[in-house]
């Protein structure tokens, strides 16, 4: 079963799957398992949105479920900032994992962009096939491009 639509702000999916799937706590054999995904989207104006997902995995004699809210924000005409927590818990304790970023563009040619991203020690989402090791991250970019006119010898300057 699966189904997708969109009323007023909110946009929502669905689908409920069962088969066999890859055990990844078994040797990888195949097992009959039930995989449900939940996803609800609303938009805030033109420019920001938030939402939140929940996956449910049911196995044999194990579940996992997984709970992610994220969100996309206009920041006046110039900044977008995103950013996702996702948690995990397979009957233990729970795990979490997260990303934000921002990124930046402005008229005169310059642009940046920031983000810094975790996955904590724990966090198993290897059954719904992300990386399962734990790292922390982050990067950076500040650009510069100039674009000048066709009858130009230089096209474009992009400085980084």
């Amino acid at each position: 079963m699966k189904g997708t639509g969109k009323i007023g702000d909110y946009t929502w999916a669905a689908i409920n799957t069962h088969g066999k799937v890859i055990d990844r706590y078994d040797d990888d054999a195949k097992r009959r398992a039930n995989l449900l995904n939940l996803r609800l989207n609303r938009d805030i104006g033109e420019r920001t949105v938030i939402g939140a997902m929940v996956i449910h995995k049911h196995q044999g004699d194990r579940d996992l479920g997984l709970l992610s809210l994220n969100g996309r924000v206009g920041l006046g005409r110039d900044w977008i900032a995103t950013g996702q927590v996702v948690g995990n818990s397979t009957g233990d304790n729970p795990h979490f994992a997260y990303y934000a970023s921002t990124d930046w563009r402005n008229e005169s040619g310059f642009s940046g962009f920031l983000s810094l991203k975790e996955i904590r020690d724990g966090f198993r989402p290897n059954e719904t096939g992300l990386e399962d090791e734990a790292f922390r991250r982050s990067s950076g970019v500040l650009t510069y491009r100039n674009e000048y006119s066709e009858d130009s010898q230089l096209n474009a300057l992009v400085l980084r």
